[in-house]
């Protein structure tokens, strides 16, 4: 800072002329140097990486443009959003929570993520404060629309997620296409897919969750209560009512995959075929699935196929193509209900791993 004292001098006298000892001063006043001050200190981002160490925060805060949102609305967040996509470095964006301020709340517009990592590095959204911070849709958008880019979440409970479409109904919480997507002590519950399908045939995909290309990563996560429902003629399917994942790697590490549902309803139901599958987790295809130290309990599927036939089920976890490692990990109380006319199951054992074409190794429990 500069200094105060100048060479213009401002007289002080003294009842008795000048003081002793001290000379006639003057003072003059000058503005201070412009200066950037850091929101977020070096003390709180160390703090945020031994929260989140999954996400793969690097020691250095100056590797990041690090933004600090304290309004926490839909418009605020976004706009970081949009200023992450204008940076050269990554990005940290910083969402603070108190006891009475933690959720956004979205209305009707899901937060749309499209950075090309290359140019402009990846971007982590994390929660510091007083617990988590929730993102709520209320039925009226999915959450997070994820393309291209690399993408860490942490603190963040993801609810209330919906989409609802008469053709293909995917990712009620998330969709993440051609993208590398983290996940760390996060919440994904009571997210959605809904096909009402006027047409033969349609899809609803990823209640919670839908991962296609890329790569998905979950740690020390839950996702519960999520379903994909399918309801149509004939030639339809509802899969992976907590995450539906194609052509992607997925890992889940020391998460919870609980409760989520998938389930078909056919207008038509002595014609054609329709399925649900991996009520928990449904995987097609990838470049590798792994599960370890993990819980998958309590999921349902349900085909109400009738007549018809329904194809491969999978209560827990349908695993079709590619190579499946489950490690020290418990599958159970999982639910699969339909008839198989064209299989010789009647129905499928919902504790029951499905892996058609599928290799399984390193399992244990």
């Amino acid at each position: 800072m500069k200094s105060f004292l100048g060479k213009n001098r401002l007289s002080i006298p003294s009842e008795h002329g000048k003081m002793k000892g001290c000379s006639a001063r003057s003072l003059r006043m000058e503005a201070l140097e412009e200066r950037e001050m850091l929101a977020v200190t070096a003390a709180e981002f160390s703090t945020i990486r031994g929260m989140y160490p999954d996400l793969g925060i690097t020691a250095n805060m100056s590797d990041y443009n690090v933004i600090d949102v304290t309004t926490l609305t839909a418009q605020s967040l976004q706009g970081a959003i949009s200023s992450a996509a204008s940076s050269a470095k990554s990005d940290l964006i910083v969402l603070r929570t108190t006891s009475s301020s933690n959720t956004i709340t979205l209305a009707g517009t899901e937060l749309s993520i499209s950075i090309n990592a290359t140019n402009s590095g990846g971007v982590t959204i994390v929660s510091l404060g007083s617990g988590k911070v929730t993102i709520n849709a209320n039925q009226q958008s999915r959450i997070f629309n994820i393309q291209n880019s690399t993408v860490g979440l942490g603190g963040v409970v993801i609810t209330n997620g919906k989409i609802t479409s008469g053709d293909t109904a995917t990712g009620g919480g998330i969709y993440s296409k051609n993208s590398i997507l983290t996940l760390s002590d996060c919440i994904v519950s009571q997210n959605s897919v809904l096909l009402n399908a006027p047409y033969p045939a349609g899809d609803a995909l990823g209640g919670g969750i839908r991962a296609t290309d890329g790569k998905l990563m979950i740690y020390n996560s839950e996702l519960s209560g999520n379903d994909a429902q399918a309801n149509g003629p004939f030639y339809f399917s509802a899969g992976g009512g907590g995450i539906f994942s194609a052509n992607a790697e997925l890992i889940i590490k020391n998460s919870k995959i609980c409760d989520n549902t998938t389930s078909v309803t056919p207008s038509q139901p002595n014609r054609g075929s329709s399925w649900a599958t991996g009520a928990g987790i449904s995987y097609n295809s990838g470049n590798g699935f792994v599960l370890e130290n993990s819980i998958v309990s309590g999921n349902v599927a349900t085909s109400y196929s009738g007549g018809g036939s329904s194809g491969p089920g999978g209560g827990g976890i349908l695993h079709y193509g590619g190579t499946a490692y489950l490690i020290n990990s418990e599958i159970s109380n999982n639910t699969y209900i339909g008839r198989k006319r064209l299989r010789r199951e009647s129905a499928l054992d919902g504790n029951r791993l499905v892996i058609p074409h599928t290799s399984l190794l390193s399992c244990s429990s």
